[in-house]
């Protein structure tokens, strides 16, 4: 139900979009002098002042949207650290039925799964070794997800820079265009100058979200990596303190018998 709800905001706020760039005039400015309205920029001319840069930086904008989305739907604790399953592996592992408690894990695949299933693999050496295997595999786990957050900020550190490439190499040519004229003038100028910014402001677009969402993911990654080794300790909790109680046991059991203390008997001094 979460993860259809989800979806299908997603899809309206799309929709919404579409709607809104599907406009053909995107800024209107009044004018002053003779009270009508003049069309400053259409979604056309900005495409077209962008050129292949700018199509380019589209496309970076829908891999980014693709990636937020995916990383919404996956980074949740309901699927990577299940509370339903961590009680019922929990219950299964108190009660030493670990084949069970494996099956129940495999049968849903989550955070919890890989770390606990590691664990269960080293079920017969001390509760240190199956710690450590649990440390290994939440290490694994937290650099797998990391590495998909990666994209999100590859695609906020390139972005702006091909914008800026874009603006840059669109003045240039402003510029040239203008190199024979003596004397020109600025309003011959600011036309150009203001299709070669256009890049720039693709790229600020694409790049803010994308920052702004890794930064949020990679903190939703290490609290669910915090969750995740939580509820794997609580699930070995119980066979941790049986095993401390054998441990106990056979320390005791294994002490030489202590030594009867021999008693001294002091013999009075005979009066003379």
């Amino acid at each position: 139900m979460e993860l259809m709800t989800l979806t299908w905001k997603h899809i309206l706020l799309g929709l919404f979009l579409m709607a809104f760039i599907s406009q053909p005039e995107l800024l209107l400015a009044e004018d002053q002098v003779t009270g009508k309205s003049t069309t400053m920029l259409t979604i056309k001319g900005i495409f077209e002042a962008g050129g292949t840069i700018g199509y380019i930086i589209v496309l970076l904008s829908i891999l980014m949207f693709v990636l937020i989305l995916q990383n919404l739907l996956v980074l949740r604790k309901s699927k990577l650290v299940p509370e339903p399953l961590k009680i019922d592996t929990a219950e299964l592992v108190s009660g030493g039925q670990f084949a069970k408690a494996q099956e129940r894990l495999l049968s849903e695949p989550s955070l919890l799964t890989e770390l606990v299933v590691k664990g269960l693999a080293e079920v017969d050496l001390s509760y240190q070794d199956i710690e450590k295997a649990m440390e290994e595999a939440a290490a694994e786990q937290s650099a797998r997800l990391i590495r998909r957050l990666e994209y999100l900020n590859l695609i906020g550190t390139i972005a702006p820079m091909l914008g800026l490439l874009g603006t840059v190499w669109g003045m240039i040519l402003t510029f040239e265009q203008f190199s024979a004229n003596s004397n020109p003038q600025i309003a011959d100028l600011a036309p150009g100058i203001s299709a070669a910014l256009v890049t720039t402001l693709f790229g600020l677009i694409v790049a803010i979200p994308a920052l702004s969402a890794y930064a949020l993911f990679r903190n939703q990654v290490d609290a669910l990596m915090a969750e995740s080794a939580a509820a794997a300790e609580f699930i070995f909790s119980s066979f941790r303190r049986l095993q401390k109680k054998k441990q106990l046991a056979q320390a005791t059991t294994s002490l030489p018998p202590r030594k009867p203390i021999p008693s001294v008997t002091l013999e009075r001094e005979k009066p003379e």
